[in-house]
């Protein structure tokens, strides 16, 4: 087995001799590049209180290597990037129904009041009033896109912690929400909420004071009907002139801005396979379409319980050729938990050793979120509007959720996984909040950049 030392980019036998398989010398403008990117992070530590951070490394100079496994850095380390880096600030909200991650559910529910199925002969007179008589239970496919981009992260390190870095994150968050209703007319996109912002993450990197973490966001979001909602039986599945769905309640497609701000609180249990998340957040829409400007326009409270596999030394597992098919499935599977690929591990310096996620986990997450609610008061669907009024619609997402993380040497967010979902209240696209509600068990699939 090889370990790659990322640090000094050179490839070690597992007694730790450099093998003749190295990289290739580095170019003769590499050093100069170096010195420079060294500068900026020794300004960067006298800015920050950073301790042990890669500013100490001076060229030349060499570092022990351990392996993954290992025993953890006495002393915290830091550092910087711009653009994407696998160090992860403020978590993602699992249970969050508008977090952007790719991500999808299938479930079975009533349709979408004013949904048009498929008929025959929808070019005679009543076509909408026979594509919209009841049909049963609908197959739906709630879809995302998107995530939060890093542009500038600087981090502080405590070795003794593997799910996230201290420090600060500013990213941009981009995302599509998506509606599809398998059993209406042409398979149809009920709705698709589009949402671009950024957001500035902060954990303190004082001890004690890690556990708690905050997001702080600004996002426009517009919201829009599918065509094969609006458009009447007689334009989707005839060939008539385009006619709207006179079963449509209305059509608005109100657009807002806002500023979501969320506190989260970690409390991770004394093997470290084991922690608690609890948080809280509210948002204040401006600019909105929507008479939901008093604050808080959106309120919500989570919660999640996780279990994570961690390394305890099985990096070293290895399957015997002589051992019966089961110990050498237990071996790999040992191995793999530590996020250690088969043939190779990468060793790091002995004062950047961490403790590392496994490669699996299983997580059980809880969200409740209120939206302010509103009254439609337009008189067609070309003039919708709306009034004010009191008190909140709710949604419940829950989920029970397997894991599979694709970073585990760092605490990067970067996984995917196999959910187990339950959503009962108001629906959260665009317009459909106000007449819509969802009941449903789904099963789902996500995706964590």
């Amino acid at each position: 087995m090889a370990f790659y030392d990322e640090d000094r980019a050179r490839t070690f036998t597992r007694a730790g001799r450099p093998a003749t398989q190295g990289l290739p010398p580095p170019r003769p403008w590499a050093a100069g590049a170096s010195r420079a990117v060294a500068s900026l992070a020794l300004a960067s530590s006298l800015l920050w209180p950073a301790r042990g951070g890669a500013a100490e490394w001076t060229e030349g100079e060499t570092k022990p290597l351990v392996t993954p496994g290992a025993a953890t850095a006495s002393q915290p380390f830091s550092s910087f990037e711009w653009g994407s880096t696998g160090e992860t600030i403020f978590e993602h909200t699992r249970a969050g129904l508008r977090d952007p991650h790719f991500g999808m559910r299938l479930y079975r529910d009533n349709p979408v009041p004013g949904t048009l199925h498929e008929i025959g002969n929808p070019a005679a007179p009543g076509s909408d009033a026979r594509a919209g008589a009841p049909d049963g239970a609908h197959r739906f496919w709630d879809v995302s896109f998107g995530e939060r981009m890093p542009v500038f992260t600087w981090y502080d390190i405590n070795p003794e912690r593997a799910r996230y870095a201290r420090g600060f994150q500013v990213s941009i968050d981009a995302a599509a929400f998506m509606l599809l209703d398998f059993d209406s007319q042409s398979l149809g996109v009920i709705d698709t909420d589009f949402r671009i912002g950024g957001s500035l993450d902060f954990r303190p990197w004082w001890d004690g004071w890690e556990r708690l973490s905050l997001s702080v966001g600004v996002f426009h979001e517009s919201t829009h009907l599918g065509d094969e909602y609006v458009l009447s039986a007689a334009t989707i599945q005839g060939d008539a002139a385009p006619t709207a769905n006179s079963l449509l309640p209305y059509r608005a497609n109100p657009s807002y801005q806002a500023v979501p701000v969320t506190l989260s609180f970690d409390y991770p249990f004394a093997d470290n396979h084991l922690s608690l998340r609890a948080y809280g957040g509210a948002s204040a829409s401006f600019g909105s379409a929507l008479p939901n400007e008093t604050y808080p326009s959106e309120w919500r409270a989570g919660a999640e319980l996780r279990w994570t596999s961690q390394d305890e030394g099985n990096v070293m597992a290895t399957p015997s050729p002589d051992a019966g098919v089961v110990d050498n499935i237990a071996a790999t599977l040992k191995r793999r938990s530590t996020g250690v690929h088969r043939d190779q591990a990468v060793a790091v310096r002995a004062d950047h050793a961490r403790q590392r996620r496994g490669a699996f986990g299983l997580e059980v997450a809880y969200e409740l979120l209120g939206k302010r609610q509103y009254q439609h008061t337009g008189p067609n669907p070309r003039a919708a509007t709306f009034a004010a009024s009191g008190g909140y619609w709710y949604v419940q997402h829950a989920m029970l959720m397997l894991l599979y993380n694709l970073d585990t040497a760092r605490s990067s967010s970067n996984a995917l996984g196999l959910s187990l979902d339950w959503i009962r209240g108001r629906s959260p696209f665009g317009q459909l909040t106000e007449y819509t509600r969802v009941e449903a068990i789904a099963i789902g699939l996500q995706y964590y950049w």
